[in-house]
C-alpha cells in the first residue's frame, strides 16, 4: 500500500499519464498507450479475467482521495490476452508466492481493498515461464541488502502491506537470470529532477516500501543491471 508520503508524486505522475494517452491508441513502438482506471471496489478478479481478455494489462494501483481514499486499479492496452489471481496477502506467504510460481504465474502487484482500513490483494497473471520468489520484511531489506540479493539475481519487483492497517511491508524479489544493482532513496529525497538525474545514468524507478513501521516514511527503489 502506498502511504500518503507519496501520494502526491504518485498522483501527479499517473495524472500526466492517463491525461496525456488517454485518448491515443495501443502502439508501444510509438510509446502510445490507452489506460482504463477503475475502483478497486470494481475489480473483483472476474473483472480482472474480464479484462484481461480483452487485452487490459494490469500495471499498478495508485491512492485516491487523500489519507483516507481508496486504490484505483491501473490497466493499459496491449496486444496479449490475460489471465489474473487476485489473492488477499492473509494468504500469501513465501511458500504460496513459490507455488504459484511453479505453475508460471508471475507477481505484479498489489492494491489496497476495502478502503482506508482494508488490506492488500496480491495481484498475479499468468506467464509462459516459472517464477521462484523471496518475501522478506522492509525491517530486514537495507540497502545493502538488495543489492547483496541482486548480484545472486533477485529482482525487486514490489512490496505488499501485510498484517492488516497497522501492518508493514513486505518486499518481493523474483529470480531473474541477471544481476542487478539498487538504489533505496526516501522520498524526502526523490523530487521529480532527482529521478532524471538517476533515469539518466540508467536507474528506474521499481516501486516504493514504508521504512519503519506504520508511521515511518516510503523509500522509492530504483534498480540497475549489471553487465
Amino acid at each position: 500500500m502506498k502511504r500518503v508520503f507519496f501520494l502526491i508524486l504518485t498522483t501527479a505522475i499517473m495524472a500526466v499519464a492517463i491525461t496525456s494517452f488517454n485518448n491515443c491508441s495501443s502502439n508501444s513502438a510509438q510509446g502510445r498507450w490507452e489506460y482504463k482506471t477503475i475502483s478497486h471496489y470494481e475489480t473483483s478478479e472476474s473483472q480482472f479475467n474480464e479484462l484481461g481478455k480483452s487485452g487490459w494489462e494490469y500495471v499498478g494501483s495508485f491512492q485516491s482521495g487523500g489519507f483516507q481514499g481508496s486504490d484505483v486499479n491501473v490497466f493499459r492496452k496491449s496486444k496479449n490476452n490475460w489471465e489474473y489471481k487476485t489473492i488477499s496477502h492473509y494468504e500469501t506467504p513465501e511458500s504460496q508466492f513459490n507455488e504459484l510460481g511453479k505453475s508460471g504465474w508471475e507477481y505484479v502487484g498489489s492494491f489496497q481493498s476495502g478502503g482506508f482500513q482494508g488490506s492488500d490483494v496480491n495481484v498475479f497473471r499468468k506467464s509462459k515461464n516459472n517464477w521462484e520468489y523471496k518475501t522478506i520484511s522492509h525491517y530486514e531489506t537495507p540497502e545493502s541488502q538488495f543489492n547483496e540479493l541482486g548480484k545472486s539475481g533477485w529482482e525487486y519487483v514490489g512490496s505488499f502491506q501485510s498484517g492488516g492497517f497497522q501492518g508493514s511491508d513486505i518486499n518481493v524479489f523474483k529470480k531473474s537470470k541477471n544481476n542487478w544493482e539498487y538504489k533505496t532513496i526516501s522520498h524526502y529525497e526523490t523530487p521529480e529532477s532527482q529521478f532524471n538525474e538517476l533515469g539518466k545514468s540508467g536507474w528506474e524507478y521499481v516501486d516504493s516500501f514504508q521504512s519503519g513501521g506504520f508511521q515511518g516514511s516510503d523509500m522509492n527503489v530504483f534498480k540497475r543491471g549489471i553487465p
